[in-house]
């Protein structure tokens, strides 16, 4: 015997749904309680999507804060209200710096050389392109593009004097171990 917790009756333990979750491994809800409130639920969820379909709905997107159209929003099925939390210029542009920088931006996601790395264990570091801003490494005085923020204190190194660096560290590390 068990209490649904929406209608408060004593039921027998046939007339709850399975949940594995659960450490009975039933639902807290009776199956008739359950129904109902799955009905109700997608009642409320399709007179949601039949008012957004009739009506003209803005969204305010969350990089450029512009009420803009639903229609100028990528469609996501995990949202609540169905749609990206971008609009498709400002994800577009995002992703495309992400590109541009060398690392994916884009959701957490990494690229398949920075997946491996991080599988062998090697820490991967994100180069910051800057264009003009840093002439020179500081360390053996290359041309440089980018560098790498918060590395040897925030002076510019170039790539093959941060990998140099690392694989000394990683040497000594090993041998003082």
């Amino acid at each position: 015997m068990k209490r649904c917790s929406e209608c408060g009756k004593l039921k027998n333990e046939d007339s709850f749904p399975k949940d594995k979750t659960r450490k009975d491994g039933l639902h807290q809800r009776c199956k008739e309680c359950k129904n109902k409130y799955n009905r109700k639920r997608y009642k409320t969820s399709q007179s949601m999507k039949e008012k957004i379909a009739e009506e003209e709905v803005l969204k305010s997107c969350s990089r450029c804060g512009e009420l803009k159209s639903v229609s100028e929003f990528s469609r996501d099925r995990t949202k609540k209200d169905g749609y990206y939390h971008l609009c498709k210029v400002c994800r577009s542009t995002y992703r495309r710096k992400g590109k541009m920088a060398g690392t994916a931006l884009e959701e957490g996601s990494l690229k398949n050389e920075t997946k491996k790395s991080a599988a062998r264990g090697v820490n991967v570091l994100a180069i910051v392109y800057t264009g003009d801003d840093y002439v020179e490494c500081s360390l053996c005085g290359k041309g440089l593009v980018g560098y790498v923020p918060g590395y040897l204190h925030g002076q510019p190194v170039c790539k093959e004097c941060i990998v140099i660096n690392l694989k000394t560290m990683f040497i000594k590390k090993q041998i003082l171990a």
